[in-house]
């Protein structure tokens, strides 16, 4: 077992005229116990994490139910109290909320009071990648918990905050450079230069700024991340320096990861998170499974027909923010699909995911209404050096486009073998038209990418 005591011990007291014992107030205080408290937990066994969960849940569905309109009026048409949530099986008695629920009840979904101990309340609203944006509310102890979180991903990673990061994300406004690395780190250790630039900015001045910058650290989204590599390969350019790839916000391929490997000889550390719940897994440095982060989120993965998947099972995620009393998110349907994980052999009970497999809008739909993954990554893209960045558009039940982007187009008989492996691989013949695009495709308003969207 690889623990993280000694960061824990590298900690700068904020108290004047104190360097040892390092002394803390404030916000640095309460992420220092939350982050010695975390350092414990991921170590217990699943059984003990799970019992701990039933105890928050406990404390949360009672407020929920007590403050809460519409998880009040949710219950009762379920026939339950709060107490039905905790037995075994107990939790999956609620149906899953939806967004639509959450859009269209008729009953005030925000709790009408909130401990002070969690305040200060706070309003987000998601991506809407889904199409059906919400405005969150959430808490003080929700934005602590995600820092805690966020560091104990650096801790796993042994991220060097001395060394200089570089952020390519949507949620940049414009270029700008810091002296550190801002919240959470700042709060506990000194840290270096932070560059941050905005996803939408030309990817020849990515690397123009990656270059003249030279970070340790590149923090983007993957399909960002590919066409960084697309164009390095394409100009013969190198990227030196860089000694770790964090990536956020969409899925990883295979693929990807294999070709971050050779360029840039080292792994892509992968983080899942939500606006609604916060980080919800991150992965293992030892087998690469994603950890679920237990001590914020429960997680189910439910199959079609509601109950959990085994091991190696493909679901949709169902998550409960164990901590948020302003808004009851419990077994909240985020849309989104997953892999169950085995027991790590980093020794830690955190439960796993072995993928996450993205949107409910990434499933292949056939003609006699059944969907499932589309695994046209089993169709070796990458036998097409031509093929630069692709992207599926299911439209109806009987034709997919294919959009290219590319240095010139395939040829015919290229385009007919890509087809024919597309049928095969899709479980049907599918009428498949090629589009051919000059430069990048373009990626969502919130900077996201998806390989496969289906529009049935």
């Amino acid at each position: 077992m690889e623990r993280n005591s000694s960061y824990l011990q590298n900690i700068e007291s904020n108290i004047k005229g104190v360097a040892w014992p390092p002394l803390l107030s404030g916000s640095a205080a309460t992420l220092s116990v939350i982050l010695r408290q975390l350092e414990e937990s991921q170590w217990w066994k699943p059984e003990e994490i799970l019992a701990k969960q039933m105890r928050q849940l406990a404390l949360l569905s009672n407020h929920c139910y007590q403050y809460s309109a519409q998880f009040k009026e949710r219950m009762i048409c379920a026939n339950l109290k709060p107490r039905d949530l905790l037995g075994i099986g107990g939790l999956a008695k609620l149906p899953p909320l939806t967004r639509q629920d959450i859009k269209f009840s008729k009953q005030p979904m925000f709790c009408t009071n909130v401990p002070d101990s969690h305040k200060p309340i706070c309003e987000d609203s998601t991506s809407g990648s889904t199409g059906e944006p919400l405005v969150i509310r959430k808490t003080v102890l929700n934005s602590m918990l995600w820092l805690a979180i966020t560091m104990r991903e650096h801790f796993w990673n042994k991220r060097d905050f001395s060394k200089r990061l570089m952020v390519i994300t949507a949620d940049v406004e414009e270029l700008q450079e810091t002296q550190t690395w801002g919240e959470p780190v700042d709060l506990l250790f000194p840290s270096g230069r932070v560059m941050s630039v905005n996803i939408t900015t030309d990817i020849k001045e990515q690397i123009k700024y990656i270059k003249e910058f030279r970070p340790a650290g590149l923090l983007t989204y993957p399909n960002n991340l590919a066409g960084l590599i697309d164009e390095c390969e394409k100009e013969n350019i190198s990227l030196d320096g860089i000694e770790y790839l964090w990536s956020i916000s969409e899925t990883v391929s295979a693929q990807l990861r294999q070709r971050a490997r050779k360029f840039f000889g080292v792994e892509i550390h992968d983080n899942y998170s939500s606006t609604e719940l916060g980080v919800i897994a991150i992965q293992c440095p030892t087998s690469g499974l994603y950890h679920i982060m237990a001590e914020n989120v429960l997680v189910e993965v439910l199959n079609e027909h509601g109950a959990p998947c085994k091991v190696g099972e493909i679901g949709k995620i169902v998550a409960t923010a164990l901590h948020n009393f302003a808004m009851p998110l419990i077994r909240y349907e985020i849309g989104d699909y997953a892999e169950v994980g085995p027991p790590c052999s980093c020794g830690r009970g955190l439960p796993t995911l072995k993928a996450i497999h993205g949107r409910s809008r990434n499933l292949l739909t056939l003609p006699d209404g059944t969907r499932h993954w589309p695994t046209f990554l089993k169709v070796k893209v990458e036998e097409f050096p031509a093929i630069r960045q692709f992207q599926f558009i299911q439209n109806d039940l009987y034709n997919i486009e294919l959009k290219i982007f590319s240095d010139k187009p395939l040829h015919k008989d290229d385009e007919e073998k890509l087809r024919l492996g597309i049928q095969e691989s899709f479980g049907y013949k599918f009428n498949v038209t090629f589009s051919y695009f000059n430069k990048r495709l373009p990626v969502n308003a919130n900077g996201k990418f998806e390989e496969f969207i289906c529009m049935v």
